[in-house]
């Protein structure tokens, strides 16, 4: 697999689609991004308590000018007023009554069998509250359909599952800050071989417990593209990959 995951709507005829959960009444940080990359997506969703964030988090002014495609969960967290007035925006508003899903699923699997030619999905998603919450999300990237790439983007990293085999990213130079880290969740890694990073491994063994590779450093001095950083993943079993990003600073 190879994949630049800092390239939204650049250099790939592959569609992209942005899936906001419910980040509280706020974006935060992550509303820089919102401005700055939404048009870039060729279809927009909130799973339902997202589309309470989007709505609170934009001023009037500018607020219907973010209209998602798709609103779509259990809606037993979307507020009358915001379902009235993206309905009257247009939004396909889908009620989804599993509770043996989450709205997060609910949301990429209506993206996998309804909309597949968009195959790589980012998710906005605050990392604060609860931490049972924070490590359902990520079990989401466990549970995305094999046709889906998707990374989670917070307000500080992106979080991406690679497969086992050989994995290679390539990261823009000035929208990283450096660190990055890789974590066996779930199973342990037989063995994990890399390059580009400040501390490579070697074939060694990870998991939780034991060895993992966290407050890794991204190499500096990588040719021929200074403009670039390009990590090699060789693993055995899936892992997590996450790096700590500037999306929201620009």
């Amino acid at each position: 697999m190879e994949c630049s995951p800092l390239h939204i709507g650049e250099g790939t005829e592959e569609k992209q689609a942005l899936l906001l959960l419910n980040n509280g009444s706020s974006l935060g940080p992550l509303e820089n991004f919102l401005l700055k990359n939404w048009k870039k997506f060729a279809f927009r969703v909130c799973a339902d308590g997202g589309s309470n964030s989007l709505h609170d988090t934009l001023t009037e002014e500018h607020r219907v000018n973010f209209i998602p495609n798709v609103i779509i969960g259990d809606m037993d967290s979307i507020r009358p007023d915001v379902k009235d007035y993206y309905e009257s925006k247009k939004s396909e508003i889908i009620r989804k009554h599993d509770q043996d899903s989450t709205d997060f699923s609910k949301a990429l699997t209506y993206l996998s069998t309804e909309k597949p030619e968009c195959a790589t999905v980012y998710v906005l998603n605050r990392m604060w509250g609860r931490f049972d919450q924070m490590l359902g999300n990520v079990h989401e990237l466990y549970k995305a359909a094999a046709n889906q790439r998707v990374y989670l983007v917070t307000e500080d990293s992106v979080l991406m599952l690679l497969n086992p085999g050989t994995n290679i990213i390539h990261l823009k130079r000035e929208l990283v800050e450096g660190h990055c880290g890789i974590i066996p969740l779930g199973e342990s890694c037989d063995q994990c071989w890399t390059t580009g990073l400040e501390w490579n491994l070697d074939g060694e063994e990870m998991k939780i417990g034991g060895l993992i590779s966290t407050c890794n450093l991204l190499k500096s001095d990588l040719v021929p593209h200074p403009q670039d950083y390009t990590v090699t993943i060789k693993c055995t079993h899936k892992v997590v990959f996450s790096f700590s990003h500037k999306l929201c600073n620009v």
